[in-house]
This record gives C-alpha cells, sequence and structure tokens, in this order.
C-alpha cells in the first residue's frame, strides 16, 4: 500500500484514524494498531506484523489476504440536536463520549437590557428620558440623605430614627421600632439629625416617596 508507513505512524501519534482495508476485503481499525520495536515488520494488528508497506509478514513474500491495501479515514460526525425551548445545553466528555443534558435557560441583565433598552420604562445611563429622570432623583435623595446620616453617624436598627411621611405626604422623623434593619430606610442616631436631614433637602425628599 502506497504511504502506509505514513498513514500507520499518524495513526499512532494520534493525528489520523481510520479503518485499513485488506485484501480479502476485511477491515480493520486503526485504533488496534501497535508499533513493535525492533521488528523486521514494525506494525501489528489482529495477530498480524505488518512492514512497512502494509504487507503482512510472510517467508515467501508472496501476497497474501491480509496485506493491507486501501485506508479509509474516519470523518468527523455531526449531529443535530434540536434544543427544547427556554433550555441551554451542558456538554461533558466522558470516556464512552459526550454527555449532553439540559439545564433551564437563566435569563443574564445583558439580554434583558438588549430586550429592553427602546422600552419608556427603561432606565438608561448615557441619555436620559421619563423613567431615567425620575430615577436619577430618587437616588440623589438616597445619596444626599446617606451622606448626612455619615456625617451625624447612625445605621442602628435598634433606638435609632428614620424618615416617613404622613398621611398629607409630609416627611417626619419617627422612632425605629423593629430590632432589625430594613433595606427601605436610613437610620439616624437622633430625632434632631433625622429632622435636621429634613430640613436640609426641604421638597426633594418628595421623590423618595414617590411609587417606583
Amino acid at each position: 500500500m502506497v504511504n502506509f508507513q505514513q498513514i500507520a505512524e499518524d495513526c499512532l501519534a494520534g493525528k489520523l484514524s481510520g479503518t485499513f482495508v485488506l485484501r480479502c476485503n476485511r477491515t480493520l481499525h486503526s485504533q488496534y494498531l501497535i508499533k513493535m520495536v525492533g521488528c523486521i515488520c514494525p506494525y501489528y494488528m489482529d495477530g498480524y506484523y505488518y512492514s512497512y508497506d502494509g504487507n503482512c509478514y510472510n517467508r515467501h513474500l508472496r501476497k497474501q489476504n491480509n496485506d493491507i491495501i486501501d485506508f479509509i479515514q474516519d470523518t468527523q460526525k455531526q449531529i443535530k440536536i434540536d434544543i427544547p425551548e427556554g433550555k441551554v445545553p451542558i456538554m461533558v466528555q466522558s470516556e464512552s463520549g459526550v454527555v449532553i443534558t439540559w439545564k433551564e435557560h437563566e435569563l443574564t441583565y445583558a439580554e434583558l437590557l438588549n430586550e429592553f433598552r427602546n422600552n419608556i420604562n427603561c432606565i438608561h445611563t448615557s441619555f436620559v428620558n421619563s423613567a431615567s429622570q425620575a430615577f436619577y432623583k430618587k437616588v440623589e435623595v438616597i445619596r444626599k440623605l446617606t451622606n448626612i446620616r455619615n456625617y451625624f453617624g447612625g445605621d442602628k436598627p435598634t433606638n435609632s430614627w428614620i424618615i416617613t411621611i404622613d398621611s398629607a405626604l409630609k416627611p417626619f422623623a419617627t422612632k425605629s421600632l423593629k430590632p432589625y434593619k430594613e433595606t427601605c430606610f436610613i437610620y439616624f442616631d437622633t430625632q434632631e439629625h433625622a429632622e435636621q436631614a429634613i430640613k436640609m433637602l426641604g421638597d426633594e425628599l418628595k421623590y423618595l416617596f414617590e411609587p417606583w
């Protein structure tokens, strides 16, 4: 067989794989090929020794039915798998092949923003729309209120004061009654400091209590 030695060495090196065709039309896969050191016929496969030309060893150098006459290279198989709706594939390589399992697709913020960016309620950083303007007014009030609290001290859930609104939507300071911290409140150490914050921010505080 032409180029048998090169093909055999590539198969042994893992660069190539395929099926050897014998003169008797039998086939042997290259995974069974073994290199024999110090032998006249250095390749061994399925009980037979082969020369550099792919000929099966025999004393009389006659053509034999087990001589290799051709090689058919393996082709990579392509398998089309339909992905179930709302699922993503998880592929793991195992000894027997590739194992595919399916898990629920988890929406990422990038995907959400890509779909939502043209919505009127989307809050942008690069330009201002009505939703963005209302959001940043609220954020700015929280920022200022936090700076005031940090200046005076506080931030303890017990024996602290918080700012809320009455039925007339007027802000006022009230005692914190719960023993744990709630994320919707900024805690002040005294009533005086909370009331000072109300005076400092004035009408801006209305943005803090607007529905969101």
